[in-house]
């Protein structure tokens, strides 16, 4: 791997979003300058520092970061350990020229101080890291469509932060609680563990699950059920297909679907369909 040993050269295309990476060599230095776009910043291994006049907050793998245009920064490496950092850089017109763009930036500011850096969940940190790869295979490939799925993937991600960012900023563990109820009801359709869900809570696993059951009188399983019923069912009268129906709400299997379906309904979901329908 080609390594760094000064900040690379970013020529943003006319639609005004770039994605890059930079491993830092042992030798990487950077003077304090400002840009005039914004970064969006991975830390994807190594440690150390991103110092702005007088601050300096460290920085480790899987650590994130946003800098805003205009602000004066450098990136400086732990010796014997350099960063390799992922950069989306992006022009202000991005936002604003999309619906609903500039509210998502003030939003996502709203709640970070400047130069923040936040270390995100797992299952987070994942789809990050997964909209990251799209966006350098994109820029990289750059098929027909590129630049519209790249701006596409971005705002995905930015989503992303800005409905996990509240989340590490809360203290109160029974507002992290309530927070995980909210990501099922968001995702339900997905591959939700428990896991994930008491990483988000900063608890083990065994207590977050008897917390959920405390609170919300049926296991983990049991509302992520419920939750994918209730869909279904909604898509069932939309379509009348109930293999949509099952995958769509995030069943992978048909038979097991039925089983659960008629468990929660009473009915199978032929059956459901005819009392509605007749």
């Amino acid at each position: 791997m080609k390594r760094y040993s000064f900040p690379r050269t970013v020529d943003l295309p006319r639609h005004g979003l770039f994605a890059l990476e930079s491993p830092h060599s042992e030798h990487f230095q950077m003077e304090e300058r400002a840009w005039p776009f914004h970064k969006l910043c991975w830390i994807a291994a190594g440690k150390g520092t991103v110092d702005s006049g007088t601050l300096s907050n460290p920085v480790a793998m899987g650590d994130i970061l946003w800098i805003p245009k205009d602000t004066p920064h450098r990136f400086v490496d732990r010796a014997g350990d350099p960063m390799t950092l992922i950069l989306v850089c992006v022009q202000p017109h991005v936002f604003e020229s999309a619906p609903g763009g500039q509210d998502l930036l003030d939003h996502f500011l709203s709640l970070q101080r400047t130069l923040q850096v936040f270390r995100l969940p797992k299952y987070a940190q994942e789809q990050i890291r997964n909209d990251l790869r799209t966006l350098l295979v994109e820029q990289h490939l750059r098929k027909s469509g590129w630049a519209a799925s790249s701006l596409s993937v971005f705002f995905h991600l930015m989503v992303t932060l800005t409905r996990v960012i509240p989340q590490r900023n809360k203290e109160n563990p029974r507002d992290l609680f309530l927070l995980t109820v909210a990501h099922i009801e968001d995702h339900f359709f997905q591959n939700v563990r428990t896991s994930d869900l008491a990483d988000m809570c900063h608890v083990s696993e065994r207590t977050y699950s008897g917390l959920f059951k405390k609170r919300m009188g049926m296991t983990v399983t049991a509302y992520l059920r419920k939750c994918r019923i209730a869909y279904a069912r909604e898509r069932l009268l939309e379509t009348g297909n109930i293999a949509y129906a099952a995958y769509e709400s995030g069943f992978s299997d048909l038979a097991h679907f039925y089983r659960v379906f008629k468990a929660e309904e009473g009915v199978p979901p032929g059956k459901f369909l005819e009392e509605q329908t007749s």
